[in-house]
């Protein structure tokens, strides 16, 4: 379907001449405004899309309002609605789409801690999705086992149960695997660990037809290489990340990505790399990120904006350990260390850790947003505490300034 903007889904669905359009368009709507967030909207569509929709193609429009339910905390009215949900699927021989039901169920219990029977509708996800081959859907069966693994086991036993998974599975399985054992072995700050299985995974799944999880895959990598200072995988790698952080449409990695890039442009000599990545950042530009330009790039010789570039370079050196301080550290620990410190990029770690939470939380969405906005509320108070000094420096005050604008 061509349009794509809620705009766009509104005026198809008021032109819509048959009962199937008109399910189908409010469907699409849900879908939407579920990526979007707005729950109560999502479901009050999806069953607008309900009331029209022929049984043996409503799966869809069931799956959607399920989605609305659970972040919504309904969790008996979820599990009826996704029941529905795969009934319709199987009904109208979409096998594909029934993996997705059994791993919103798994998440779902995982929710509650009812382990057991978040395993076992997992196992049910990973093999329809297996045999469907839907392997984006399978990632995201793996994203949650992420989470599921780290509450229902402990630790010494999560590589074991990983290892069982290997068994009969398809490449796009056995990258999955890996990438997940990657994932915990930089949890256990066991980066010897999480490199290979990194390099299993993205061996794997790189010639497979899937999308999910591989622009995080690469990003991984990428840092990986950064610490043990490999310059050029690392170059190599968060070009990778880059092209697929542009096509999945997700901007903070595009933003830390290109953060890198502000430094490390000038040093590369491969001229193919180096135009790769003038062409992924032109890239990124038209679709509206701007590369923080180095004392090479910048137009200007005055000496405010030449220091004020080297600030930012600074920060861009110490990427690796910013996607550390991100990944590694708490919420709380990173709270702890902002109030011993006031340090503002410390602070603006911190806001976006917890914007994080609240945007990815299944439940208690409410209260992640008060302890976001309640965090704001203290880095520009010490923002503007930090302005008021009548000695602070001159660039200093204008990078503090600018932080002010970009959080107002």
């Amino acid at each position: 379907m061509p349009v794509q903007t809620l705009a766009e889904y509104l005026e198809a669905l008021s032109t819509a001449e048959t009962q199937a359009q008109k399910a189908e368009i409010a469907t699409q709507i849900a879908k939407l405004l579920n990526d979007e967030g707005d729950y109560p909207q999502a479901q009050r569509y999806a069953e607008d899309a309900l009331s029209v929709a022929l049984p043996t193609h409503a799966g869809e429009a069931h799956y959607q309002r399920a989605r609305a339910l659970f972040m919504q905390e309904e969790l008996e009215a979820t599990k009826a609605e996704v029941g529905k949900a795969i009934a319709s699927f199987e009904q109208n021989a979409q096998p594909h789409e029934v993996g997705k039901c059994y791993n919103m169920l798994g998440a779902l219990y995982t929710n509650v801690h009812k382990f057991a029977p978040a395993l076992e509708n997992f196992e049910q996800a990973i093999e329809c999705n297996e045999t469907s081959q839907n392997y984006d859907q399978l990632g995201r069966v793996f994203a949650h086992l992420a989470v599921f693994v780290r509450l229902a086991m402990p630790a010494k036993n999560i590589p074991v149960f990983y290892q069982n998974l290997l068994a009969e599975a398809s490449p796009a399985r056995q990258g999955y695997v890996h990438q997940n054992l990657g994932v915990f072995h930089r949890q256990e700050h066991e980066d010897d660990k999480a490199l290979p299985a990194f390099e299993t995974a993205f061996a794997l799944l790189k010639d497979q037809p899937l999308t999910f999880g591989r622009g995080e895959l690469a990003y991984q990598l990428a840092s990986l290489y950064d610490l043990k200072g490999e310059t050029n995988k690392a170059y190599h790698f968060y070009l990778e990340a880059l092209a697929l952080s542009l096509e999945e449409e997700k901007p903070e990695r595009v933003e830390l990505i290109l953060y890198y890039f502000s430094h490390a442009l000038e040093e590369v000599q491969d001229v193919e790399m180096s135009y790769r990545a003038q062409v992924l950042i032109a890239k990124a530009e038209e679709m509206g990120y701007r590369i923080t330009p180095t004392e090479g790039h910048t137009d200007s010789n005055s000496p405010e904006e030449t220091e004020d570039v080297a600030l930012k370079v600074d920060f861009a050196d110490k990427l690796a350990e910013v996607a550390l301080l991100e990944k590694e550290f708490s919420a709380e620990q990173l709270q702890k260390q902002y109030t011993e410190t006031e340090d503002i990029e410390i602070g603006l770690i911190l806001l976006k850790k917890l914007l994080n939470q609240y945007n990815n939380a299944w439940f208690g969405r409410k209260g992640k947003l008060k302890n976001y906005e309640d965090a704001k509320a203290q880095v520009l108070q010490d923002i503007a505490t930090k302005l008021a000094n009548p000695e602070i420096d001159a660039t200093k005050k204008e990078i503090l300034e600018k932080v002010k604008k970009e959080l107002l």
